[in-house]
């Protein structure tokens, strides 16, 4: 387990389902650079940078995916941790 699963109370997943992508510098940028390359973006392409400028997450240096986890904000009361912030669930 790493602090953003154990922050966000994850529990156990399959770590093969998971996929993320980091800006070449470590830089702030906009989202769909940073998830277009990930596997089944097309499918999710509008919805998760619609859901971050929602909520004001313009601007990110990373993006993490955990494919075929049901994650619920409202059971756990975590949506927002120090540098992290969960979008939502998008099926794919």
């Amino acid at each position: 387990m790493n602090e953003f699963t154990l922050d966000f109370r994850f529990g156990d997943f399959d770590l093969d389902a998971t996929e993320s992508y980091y800006s070449d510098d470590g830089s702030m940028t906009d989202l769909e650079p940073l998830h277009t390359p990930l596997s089944y973006s097309s499918r999710y392409s509008g919805k998760a940078p619609e859901e971050a400028r929602r909520v004001g997450c313009n601007r990110v240096s990373s993006v993490w995916l955990i494919f075929d986890f049901a994650y619920d904000p409202t059971v756990t009361g975590v949506t927002v941790r120090l540098f992290l912030r969960f979008l939502g669930a998008f099926p794919f």
